[in-house]
This record gives C-alpha cells, structure tokens and sequence, in this order.
C-alpha cells in the first residue's frame, strides 16, 4: 500500500489503474489529511519511533533508507528555539519528501499514538513467539542429538 498526498485524485486513479492493467496487487490510497494532520501525523511517527515502556525499540528505519535518515536530520521550524516556538507550527516545506511519505502512512494507516502502541507491542509478540519457536526447535534438535528421542 502506498500513502500519496491527496490533493490530486485522478492521478491515484489512473496510478492504481495502471499498477492493475500490470497485474500488480500494490494500491495507492490518499493520505489523511485535514486540519491539524501534519502535526497529528509528526506525533504518530515521533510516538512510533520512541523507545517503548519496557525499553524496546519503537519502530525501526533500516540504515538502507538514507534519504528518509538524511531528511531527519534536515527537517527544520521556521522558529528555531524550541522554547519560543508556536505548537501549532508546522516544519518548512523543503527536503521532506521521504518523511512525508512515511508520516503520510504511519499516519494514515495507524491514525494515532493508540493503534502505533497496539501495533507495535502486536509486532514485539510476533518478534518473541518467533523467537520463542526458535528455541524450541533448538531444543528438539539438542535432545535428539543427545539421543533422548
């Protein structure tokens, strides 16, 4: 699923017509947007990206994503001091097409620090039963080897 800006619907129709004209499952869907969605989408991706509460780490961007790693660090307010800023102000509009791709699905698919916490303890419990698997295999492998079995 791709999450594009939703100013210009015929060009998501004719994008998702042509990816199903290429026998291609993926869709384009309009981000959510609205008053107050960019700043409601930069708290979902800050709450996705910080440490969970039992210390784990949030939601991960692997180091292959350079140009999304490379706008985090260009995202700038108009006002500087943190302290002195309007919350209401939104970043400059300049090197932040990557974030705001993944600001545009983050949020438009988790819509909220509600569902990123659901979504990410739902993947944190696949991540342990996964490894949870692996060990218990490993002990079946042990066991057999020691001629138990």
């Amino acid at each position: 699923m791709w999450y594009v800006d939703s100013k210009d619907p015929e060009a998501i129709d004719r994008t998702n017509q042509a990816l199903a004209k290429q026998g291609l499952a993926c869709r384009v869907r309009p981000a959510v947007k609205g008053a107050g969605s960019v700043r409601a989408g930069i708290q979902t991706v800050t709450a996705a990206l910080a440490l969970r509460s039992d210390g784990t780490q949030g939601l991960y961007v692997d180091p292959k994503c350079v140009n999304l790693i490379a706008e985090f660090g260009s995202y700038q307010y108009a006002t500087a001091d943190r302290a002195k800023r309007d919350p209401s102000e939104e970043p400059l509009k300049q090197r932040d097409h990557a974030l705001d791709a993944m600001r545009y699905a983050l949020h438009s698919e988790l819509a909220g620090v509600a569902k990123t916490e659901a979504y990410l303890g739902e993947m944190q419990r696949w991540m342990a039963s996964q490894q949870t698997e692996r060990e218990a295999a490993e002990q079946v492998r042990k066991v057999r080897s020691e001629g138990f079995v």
